[in-house]
């Protein structure tokens, strides 16, 4: 079966992007596990998109 893709609305994707570079600025690492934890939900979302909440 194949995996959903999952689909960020424009202002969803500048917000995001917004905030990995407020990490970054701050500590690369910090960016690093934003992202990683972004990453891990949106796979959670897409490996069960009726168990997680919106």
């Amino acid at each position: 079966m194949a995996v959903p893709v999952v689909l960020f609305h424009r202002l969803a994707q500048r917000e995001y992007q917004a905030a990995r570079r407020w990490y970054a600025q701050r500590s690369p690492q910090a960016a690093r596990r934003f992202q990683d934890e972004v990453e891990r939900a949106v796979q959670g979302i897409a490996s069960r998109p009726d168990q997680e909440p919106l």
